[in-house]
């Protein structure tokens, strides 16, 4: 008697399952012994949302949230209760615009000093930074059929001067009907690079649930050295479909453009029997 095929859905638990089985007791309750790194990396915990917000698209200027310069002297003194008063929203991240100038990277420099605990910031880098600061993942967006080895560069050239990353994967990777190739694309680049500690999914406004599920599922797949790529993926989208359909299969990071979104994710989060990190 023929066998009937594992539902793809299924195939995503049976992998989660998997992996928590062939984790092993490390020195913290929070972390694992990855074999393939040699490294303890961090446990993926479904049941923490994490939310991250979306300030790259606002021009910077002196009464942008992050003003154009921060000044001891002025209202911009003030940045560190304004950074906690987001965590206590909710927000655990900013991506701000790109740094250009050499203010930008003063100002990086000023929020790694005065940012809540394990708060991130994501910024486009066009170099690396002499000093890498921890609470920075440097972002580059990956582009389907685009020049894999100067991206691999580019992620290589940040990663040995210590820096965290992010690859933004926008609108046209995540419109591609092909997920497996997408995937495959990601694997061999990480594989290269290493890096991409986050993996920032931007679906289209108009995208389905079960499209942006199925690529994620098809990124979830890829077994490389460190934490799991279900742990990397960030999942920006104003649907609460979206959002309720990839919290489901275990993702647990997302961003808003607006922090009034927040409560959606929150709400979503209670009804799945999951909590918003809001400290």
């Amino acid at each position: 008697m023929m066998m009937k095929p594992i539902p793809r859905r299924a195939h995503s638990i049976l992998k989660r399952l998997d992996g928590t089985l062939r984790q092993r007791p490390s020195f913290s309750t929070e972390t694992y012994y990855d074999s393939q790194s040699g490294l303890h990396v961090p446990v993926h915990n479904e049941k923490e949302v994490s939310v991250f917000l979306n300030l790259s698209k606002v021009p910077t200027s002196p009464d942008s949230f992050v003003p154009a310069q921060l000044y001891k002297e002025d209202a911009s003194s003030n940045m560190a209760d304004k950074l906690q008063e987001l965590v206590e929203q909710g927000i655990r991240g900013l991506w701000l615009p790109p740094a250009r100038f050499p203010r930008d990277l003063r100002n990086l420099q000023t929020l790694d000093n005065i940012a809540p605990p394990g708060f991130r910031f994501f910024v486009a880098l066009e170099s690396p930074l002499d000093k890498p600061l921890k609470t920075l993942s440097v972002l580059n967006e990956f582009k389907m059929h685009s020049d894999t080895e100067k991206l691999q560069e580019i992620l290589s050239s940040h990663i040995e001067s210590g820096a965290n990353t992010t690859l933004r994967l926008g609108q046209d990777v995540s419109g591609d009907s092909d997920g497996m190739s997408v995937a495959n694309q990601l694997a061999t680049l990480i594989d290269a690079a290493g890096g991409a500690n986050y993996l920032w999914v931007t679906p289209h406004d108009s995208a389905d649930e079960d499209d942006v599920i199925e690529l994620c599922e098809e990124i979830m797949y890829v077994d490389i050295a460190g934490p799991t790529m279900q742990s990397r993926i960030v999942i920006e989208s104003a649907k609460e479909e979206v959002v309720d359909e990839t919290m489901l299969v275990g993702i647990n990071k997302f961003a808003v453009d607006d922090v009034s979104q927040v409560d959606t994710i929150s709400d979503i989060a209670t009804a799945q029997g999951k909590q918003l990190i809001m400290a």
